[in-house]
């Protein structure tokens, strides 16, 4: 258990003390909207919470629960549109008057559009909003350092690009947040004297209710599971020796021809910065429009006709090359992209 803390750490810069294990993104998340709650962060109808369009359900239903309990509101920064525009500016031209939390990725799920996370985060220190990043889709292929960012709360599944199994999210809490912090379960493993090899004692007002010192307070309850975290162990340790500037590099080397020809095809990508390992493509609306073609028609032929494997989200063919992936591959799929635009007149 330690050791995937501290390795994890490695890969984002900080100590393990302060990183904590949950079963899942939505639980780490839903935990953050209780102690944003509890602590008083959030608490009236004037204040909101900032998210972006298509975001991941994980990171948005939580927030959307607090709403309902407490009557805030969420305010959702649209997709960009124009060739000068980014999702930082979209975040930023939101009115921020009562924004208290800002909840978002550091690129989009759906396409690979990319977030200006340290823009985002001065204008965090401005108001006085907590950053909360879900970062599920970028650990292990783009560098993200807790120094540099400086978020109040980063999160991600491992059963992504961090090559671990399903059932695991690695949290950071900001030091300032662990003495205020609220549990969403409570187990004796978080609490003083709970790290020893017997158990608690039984007083005469029950158990010790002091917590350990760190983030463990919100680690969720149960054991430490000897089979997923040896398995997680590896894949970050595999990380580290191959370095996640090495993986970016060589999945950038592989994707960046491809977005330039798939441009010149005619498909559209969203405007601003490009991650190199989700890359999405739309049809042109003038396609769509006229019902000739669509991304799930495009999805299907590259699986059934060319045995190539993309997937759809949101009216996006999502492309997410890999560190087990080839150039040879890579122009394969431009190849079937390149075909298909022509079948359907781009």
């Amino acid at each position: 258990e330690d050791k995937v803390k501290e390795l994890f750490g490695r890969i984002i810069d900080s100590p393990k003390e302060n990183i904590a294990i949950t079963p899942c993104t939505s639980h780490s998340i839903s935990l953050i909207a209780l102690n944003a709650k509890a602590t008083g962060q959030i608490s009236s109808k004037e204040d909101a919470i900032i998210i972006i369009q298509n975001q991941m359900s994980s990171n948005v239903l939580p927030w959307q629960h607090l709403c309902s309990d407490i009557g805030c509101r969420i305010l959702i920064a649209p997709t960009p549109k124009d060739p000068t525009d980014s999702w930082s500016k979209s975040i930023l031209s939101l009115d921020w008057k009562g924004v208290k939390v800002v909840s978002i990725p550091p690129l989009l799920w759906t396409d690979g559009s990319q977030v200006d996370l340290v823009a985002i985060r001065k204008k965090c220190e401005e108001v006085k909003a907590w950053l909360v990043i879900d970062a599920t889709q970028a650990i292990g292929v783009l560098p993200l350092s807790i120094q540099q960012i400086q978020p109040d709360f980063l999160c991600a599944s491992v059963h992504k690009w961090l090559y671990g199994p399903y059932g695991v999210s690695l949290l950071y809490v900001k030091p300032t947040h662990h003495q205020a912090g609220v549990a969403f379960d409570h187990h004796e493993r978080s609490r003083v004297g709970g790290d020893g090899p017997r158990d608690l004692p039984f007083e005469k007002t029950g158990y010790e209710m002091k917590y350990r010192s760190g983030a463990i307070r919100f680690q969720a309850g149960g054991r430490p599971n000897p089979i997923l975290l040896p398995m997680i162990k590896a894949a970050l340790e595999q990380i580290l020796e191959w370095g996640v500037p090495r993986i970016e590099a060589y999945i950038r080397r592989i994707s960046a021809s491809f977005v330039e020809e798939s441009k010149k095809l005619g498909y559209v990508l969203t405007p601003g910065m490009q991650a190199p390992h989700i890359i999405g493509l739309r049809i042109p609306k003038d396609k769509i429009v006229e019902k000739k073609c669509s991304a799930v028609e495009c999805v299907w032929f590259l699986k059934e006709e060319k045995k190539i494997l993309v997937s759809e989200r949101f009216d996006v063919i999502r492309i997410s090359p890999s560190i087990y992936n080839t150039i040879e591959e890579v122009k394969l799929l431009m190849r079937a992209l390149a075909e298909f635009a022509k079948k359907h007149k781009f």
